[in-house]
């Protein structure tokens, strides 16, 4: 369920994000994020800003998603 519900918002986020934003973005992985920010650290930018919004889906109610699913396109 969770993966059928990317498939719209998906890209239109994936429009607005940075290079730099990895996360569980299409062909982003733990490993690129790590190697993303060893580069910026030598390149002395010190920020990193990390946010995981997997619980969000904890939090979504099952009768929506699958109404959400069953609406045509």
């Amino acid at each position: 369920m969770q993966g059928a519900l990317t498939l719209i918002p998906e890209p239109v986020f994936e429009a607005d994000f940075q290079d730099g934003s990895n996360g569980c973005r299409p062909k982003r992985t733990a490993y690129r994020a790590v190697q993303k920010v060893a580069t910026t650290m030598a390149e002395t930018k010190t920020t990193v800003i990390g946010v995981d919004l997997e619980p969000y889906f904890d939090t979504v109610g099952r009768e929506i998603l699958l109404g959400q699913a069953r609406r045509p396109g």
